[in-house]
């Protein structure tokens, strides 16, 4: 048999049937288990060989669609651990590729109080990454990007639906793929956070028109999340966008009635009213973008502030976009990025104490391409930070000098000591230090209170287990 002749054979074949059913799921772990003879190979390697094989061992057989539907069905549901080995026409690399997951229906959530909840009642706590214009890219992009996201710990992702001038997104375009793009992510167990509306000012597109679209996919994906507008303040956003109390009720016209949980959107602040109110409408639940004009560890603290907006709305709160890993420190590359592992080790460790659902955000994100060591690197923080906690109960806040609190007093960077801040959520501290290591005595214990053991210690943040002496 020819190469040149099979190759052409498979393409024909594979054109045939839906190209997605012919896109199986990369797996690295799996072991080389070859199935292929080693005197073929095949010009698309996300053609299932083993397919292949079936229908075209002899040149010029009649192609039986039939039982090569049936065929492809059952390698995407056949046996986890299956693998086919094919060598790919323009490489001498090997490649194994396992079965696709079998479909996987994400149960809704729905809001209870300030937390998220499965449909048997269970706590659900968003550990989030930005993906945001995933859906301009082919689907065996999108599978890569999905797979490392969920090895990396990830829960789920954010993305836009909407127009994005600077990424070639249309609402067309995002409105075809997000389907897809749905049932791809949900099959692995991450759920979306879908934003809807992007560049409305010159999206050239009808945005309630587009909101109860978004809504009716949403509908048949009950699982995710909806977010009707990104920082609907922005000036990429159109003037009625920029009206929240239009925003809120276009929203609700278009989502209330999904079963899907919905945000209005951020607005340009990140915290209450002095007065302790939340100014503007919202949905199920709040999402925020903690203010980025600080220094990076006084940035990661107003996660506290986020907090206070749950404690005024006693709604769900989700931390949405804050600073951004790359490869290249902001201060070098200017833009707003940084590349400390240890704050993004903070930020997932902060969203989990204070019970604030998290996005992890990063350059590689927002252009959706693969991303590099760096930025993989604090991914991993993050994924690190926001499962530090040996435990899934809810924590009570508790600040320093606080009654109930294990840390009496500690020495403030406003007084020229070394700490930040210190929170205590017993028996759990966190403590963010402008040294590397927290120095000895800059924390004073309540009256009964000891440190019992340091449960996690990266470059500014130290996390205690504390607890009373008997």
């Amino acid at each position: 048999m020819k190469m040149k002749t099979y190759a052409a054979l498979s393409i024909i074949v594979c054109s045939l049937v839906a190209i997605s059913a012919c896109q199986p799921v990369r797996t690295p772990d799996l072991p080389n288990t070859p199935i292929v003879r080693p005197t073929i190979e095949i010009n698309d390697p996300t053609f299932p060989q083993q397919c292949a094989d079936i229908f075209l061992q002899e040149l010029g057989r009649p192609v039986d669609q039939l039982a090569l539907a049936d065929c492809l069905a059952k390698f995407r549901s056949g046996a986890s651990g299956e693998s086919i080995r094919a060598t790919v026409h323009s490489s001498p690399e090997a490649i194994t590729y396992r079965n696709r997951p079998a479909p996987v229906v994400l149960g809704a959530l729905h809001v209870d109080g300030t937390r998220f909840a499965t449909a048997d009642g269970a706590t659900y706590r968003p550990i989030f990454a930005s993906v945001l214009s995933i859906l301009r890219r082919t689907p065996a992009e999108r599978d890569a990007m999905l797979d490392t996201y969920k090895d990396l710990g990830f829960n789920g992702l954010r993305l836009f639906a909407g127009r994005l001038t600077w990424a070639d997104q249309t609402v067309d375009t995002a409105l075809a793929a997000l389907p897809g793009l749905l049932t791809a992510a949900n099959q692995r167990g991450l759920r979306v956070l879908i934003t809807a509306v992007t560049d409305s000012r010159d999206g050239g597109y009808d945005v309630a028109a587009h909101l109860m679209a978004v809504a009716a996919i949403a509908t048949a994906h009950p699982g995710n999340l909806l977010e009707c507008a990104n920082e609907y303040q922005h000036g990429t956003q159109s003037s009625e966008v920029n009206d929240a109390d239009w925003l809120y009720r276009t929203c609700r016209d278009a989502f209330a009635r999904s079963g899907v949980p919905w945000a209005l959107g951020a607005p340009f602040f990140d915290e209450p009213t002095p007065d302790g109110l939340w100014p503007i409408p919202s949905g199920d639940f709040i999402t925020a973008h903690l203010d980025r004009g600080r220094d990076k560890w006084n940035q990661v603290r107003r996660v506290r502030e986020l907090y206070a907006i749950r404690d005024v709305t006693r709604k769900p709160v989700l931390n949405s976009e804050p600073m951004g890993a790359d490869e290249i420190d902001g201060s070098i590359t200017g833009r707003q990025r940084f590349d400390d592992p240890s704050f993004f080790f903070a930020l997932g460790l902060l969203d989990r104490l204070f019970d604030i659902g998290g996005v992890f955000h990063s350059q590689c994100g927002l252009q959706a391409v693969p991303c590099g060591p760096v930025q993989l690197e604090c991914a991993r923080a993050f994924v690190a930070g926001a499962t530090a906690v040996p435990t899934t109960d809810a924590l009570n806040y508790q600040n320093v000098g606080w009654s109930g609190s294990p840390i009496a007093s500690a020495q403030f960077t406003e007084d020229g000591g070394p700490v930040v801040r210190a929170y205590s959520f017993p028996p759990y501290t966190i403590v963010l230090h402008t040294t590397a290591d927290l120095p000895v005595g800059a924390l004073t214990l309540a009256d009964g209170w000891q440190i019992a053991a340091t449960l996690a210690s990266r470059p500014h943040v130290t996390l205690y287990r504390t607890q009373q002496r008997r």
